[in-house]
C-alpha cells in the first residue's frame, strides 16, 4: 500500500499533459516574440487548476525546468496543504525533494509550502546550516511552524 505521499502525488492524464505543453509552448514563443498572450497564460492556468500563473511564471521556465516537465507538474494540479503531516511524511517529502525526480520533487516541495507557509522550506532543504539527514530537516520544519510568529511593537 502506497503511503499517504506517494497517494498524494498524483499522475495526470497524458492529454492534459500534451495539452499544457502545448500551450506552454505557444506561450514561451508569444513572450520570446514580445507579444500579448494574457487568454493563452489564463488558458493554461485554468488547465492546470488555477494556479496563479502569469507572465513571469512562462519567462523564467527554462531556468529551473524543461516545458515538458513543467506541463507535467502543471497537470498535477496545485499541491495540496496537509494540516496534520507527520514529522515522517515531511521526512518522505524531502526524500521525493532529494531525489530530484521533476516534477515529483516540485509537487512535494509545494506540500511543503503550502503546509507550511510560514516557514523557508527551501531554505531549509537546500540550504541548511549544517549537513543533516531528511529526518533532522522534517523534524527543523515541523518545529518552526509550532513556533508561534513573532509579534511586532505597537507603534
Amino acid at each position: 500500500m502506497p503511503s499517504r505521499i506517494e497517494a498524494l502525488i498524483p499522475t495526470p492524464p497524458p492529454e492534459r499533459i500534451d495539452a499544457l505543453q502545448n500551450l506552454i509552448l505557444r506561450i514561451v514563443d508569444c513572450l520570446d516574440a514580445d507579444e500579448e498572450c494574457d487568454a493563452l497564460i489564463a488558458e493554461a492556468d485554468a488547465l492546470a487548476g488555477s494556479q496563479g500563473y502569469d507572465s513571469v511564471t512562462f519567462s523564467n521556465l527554462n531556468s529551473w525546468t524543461s516545458e515538458r516537465d513543467f506541463a507535467v507538474l502543471a497537470a498535477m494540479g496545485p499541491p495540496p496543504g496537509i494540516p496534520d503531516l507527520t514529522v515522517q511524511e515531511v521526512a518522505e517529502c524531502i526524500g521525493v525533494i532529494e531525489a530530484a525526480d521533476e516534477p515529483r520533487s516540485s509537487f512535494c516541495l509545494g506540500i511543503l509550502e503550502r503546509t507550511f507557509p510560514n516557514v523557508p522550506i527551501s531554505d531549509i532543504i537546500y540550504w541548511p546550516k549544517a549537513a543533516a539527514s531528511s529526518d533532522d530537516l522534517a523534524a527543523e520544519i515541523v518545529r518552526l511552524a509550532n513556533e508561534p510568529l513573532p509579534t511586532l511593537p505597537a507603534p
